[in-house]
């Protein structure tokens, strides 16, 4: 995982509007950009599900898509690898299209 951590980092910091935030000044959002990578890779295990993993990952990917996010704190970038197995991985990536 830490490769796929730094490959994240690397690339968020290659592109600024995956480190911009609106915050809002007298009423008006700002554009704001982040010098350095901020964007956590969370790491969820369904293995122990079983039978039941199939559903816990479309539950758990369907549970991703209520999540607000934050304009003026950020990140306006999620990512999440949920394991299936040792050989199956699901990488999640949730952004705000502002």
């Amino acid at each position: 995982m830490p490769v796929l951590a730094d490959a994240l980092r690397t690339l968020q910091l290659a592109h600024p509007s995956l480190r911009t935030t609106l915050p809002t000044v007298d009423g008006r959002p700002v554009v704001k950009v982040t010098p350095g990578a901020t964007v956590p890779l969370v790491v969820e295990d369904l293995e122990t599900h079983g039978a039941e993993k199939d559903a816990a990952l479309v539950a758990r990917l369907k549970a991703e898509l209520t999540v607000p996010f934050d304009l003026s704190s950020g990140p306006l970038l999620r990512t999440t690898l949920i394991r299936l197995s040792a050989e199956d991985h699901v990488l999640s990536v949730s952004m705000h299209h502002a």
